[in-house]
């Protein structure tokens, strides 16, 4: 999805974007996956086991959004 439609979106489409973008980079290993919307910040939490899967996660978000919205990766490595 462009980020142009991503923009123009609700944040529940969005947060259901993020995730599915997630989950197919990262082959579904990100444990309490979690997206939240608060106000303009996007927030992505979770457990994987390694940080290779954290930086799946980290650019399935990039490409997704673009520029469109600032986030945050709260991911923790176990």
């Amino acid at each position: 999805m462009q980020p142009e439609a991503i923009v123009a979106s609700n944040d529940s489409q969005i947060a259901c974007v993020l995730e599915r973008a997630i989950r197919k980079r990262t082959c579904g290993r990100v444990s309490n996956l979690r997206v939240e919307l608060r106000c303009e910040l996007v927030v992505v939490s979770g457990t994987t086991p390694t940080y290779h899967v954290k930086q799946l996660a980290l650019e399935a978000v990039r490409e997704a959004l673009g520029m469109a919205r600032p986030f945050r990766i709260d991911i923790d490595v176990i």
